[in-house]
């Protein structure tokens, strides 16, 4: 908005956004320190991963050379889209990986391990831009691997 002509006068209803995103988190902490039966997988999105894919996005606006890329960063109605998403993974219930290790054999944290080999190749060749892609991988192997928060 700040860009914009009057930019900085914008109505306090276009900021409500980060108030919800805000408001998700809390929900999603509190249920989380009342919950015992995370210990295995997680319950909704955790906060920290948002936390990073939210930090990522100025980093990626300012480092990123691809055109495409910083004009979609800057769109309002993608970063409310954004802002929507991040807020209905966190308070949902849906089972995420806590990636916690229990040992180092492949076969018992496969989807740790790929999380991280990707991770590894993204960093180098991404950089920054491999912050949403890691992300993107991390819900994705949570919907495929279906952890349970309960077990």
């Amino acid at each position: 908005f700040a860009r914009e002509t009057n930019g900085l006068e914008v109505n306090i209803i276009w900021l409500m956004p980060a108030f919800l995103l805000s408001m998700a988190a809390a929900y999603r902490l509190a249920r989380f320190n009342l919950d015992g039966m995370q210990a295995l997988g997680f319950r909704g999105l955790p906060v920290p991963a948002v936390g990073l894919f939210i930090a990522s996005l100025p980093l990626i606006l300012h480092f990123s050379t691809i055109g495409s890329i910083n004009s979609l960063l800057i769109n309002k109605w993608f970063l409310y889209g954004v802002v929507l998403l991040l807020s209905f993974l966190m308070i949902s219930t849906l089972p995420m990986l806590a990636l916690k290790f229990k040992n180092f054999s492949f076969r018992e944290n496969m989807p740790a391990w790929i999380l991280i080999i990707i991770s590894f190749i993204a960093i180098i060749t991404l950089q920054w831009l491999a912050v949403p892609l890691i992300f993107i991988c991390y819900i994705i192997l949570s919907f495929l691997f279906k952890t349970t928060a309960s077990s």
